[in-house]
């Protein structure tokens, strides 16, 4: 690391990762270098890339400058594979989450149950819930579980229960918070990026153009990782079935 010492520690993915978050914080780390020296902390080594406005470094690096522990700490955290180490980060440093999912679950079972650790997930899930958790986990060894459980017990609560303070992006996420009394939470609405003034003005047809698209045929647009809750198989099946009914796309 270099001198002269941070005044905030990020943990966050960062392009080329692909994640909506990595980008978002990317777009805002120009505007907070101005005014504050930043350490980003990414996954590994093969993720530290330069980035305008901060120092990248690795996850291992952070855990060698013991000092840092004591600088603020500023955590976005999604819902995805992409923000392990955040997870793992804001679990024992307290600091200010930004909660980009008010949804946690299908992080913990990629980071339990995904790697053949049912213990870890009962865990979890007894931390978040108390007893009912870990019920709940006990049953779902038996094959006792709904999809919808997930959006039930978001497992967020652990996080908040160490954080300083929780920023969400809406009014919404607010609602479903499971947070502890008195914990700041301030909803701030996401920051329009930057790059969609490389397209002011720039009409439907060309960005069909330059996108290699054919004119007039109708576009469909799922954003962000291809989850089963987004039932983007029965598009495909109703899209297959429409086309067989004549329409053209």
């Amino acid at each position: 690391m270099t001198a002269p010492a941070p005044e905030l520690v990020v943990f966050s993915p960062l392009p080329p990762s692909r994640s909506g978050i990595a980008a978002f914080t990317a777009e805002l780390l120009p505007v907070l270098g101005r005014s504050l020296r930043i350490v980003v902390v990414v996954a590994s080594g093969r993720d530290v890339v330069e980035q305008p406005g901060a120092e990248v470094i690795s996850e291992v690096e952070y855990h060698r400058h013991s000092a840092l522990r004591g600088v603020p700490h500023l955590y976005q955290l999604g819902n995805s594979l992409d923000h392990a180490h955040v997870y793992r980060a804001a679990l024992r440093v307290p600091g200010i989450v930004v909660l980009h999912d008010p949804v946690l679950h299908h992080l913990v079972e990629a980071l339990t149950l995904g790697r053949g650790d049912a213990a870890g997930y009962e865990s979890v899930l007894a931390a978040n819930y108390g007893p009912a958790g870990r019920r709940l986990a006990r049953l779902r060894r038996l094959g006792l579980f709904s999809p919808s459980q997930r959006f039930l017990m978001p497992l967020h609560r652990q996080v908040l229960d160490r954080a300083k303070g929780v920023i969400v992006h809406s009014r919404f996420a607010a609602s479903r918070l499971e947070a502890p009394a008195g914990l700041p939470v301030r909803v701030v609405p996401h920051h329009l990026s930057p790059r969609v003034f490389d397209f002011d003005g720039l009409s439907r047809e060309a960005a069909r153009r330059r996108l290699g698209l054919p004119e007039g045929v109708p576009i469909l647009l799922s954003l962000g990782h291809v989850t089963p809750a987004k039932q983007v198989d029965v598009v495909l099946r109703a899209l297959s079935l429409l086309r067989r009914q004549g329409l053209d796309f």
